[in-house]
């Protein structure tokens, strides 16, 4: 596996990362996962290209 350069994470390139999440309550709120189009998307919170890969329901 190829390390990210630099490693920013306990993750590597292929990798299968697992979100969980408690269900959405009065005290937590609901998540969706977006897949950005690149790391510059990720820094300005640019979403308007972005995947949804997983909705709240």
């Amino acid at each position: 596996k190829l390390a990210l350069q630099p490693q920013n994470g306990p993750f590597y390139f292929n990798d299968t990362l697992v979100f969980k999440y408690d269900p959405p309550s009065i005290v937590t709120f609901p998540h969706s996962i977006y897949l950005l189009l690149n790391i510059l998307s990720f820094l300005t919170c640019d979403l308007r290209r972005a995947k949804m890969t997983v909705n709240t329901t």
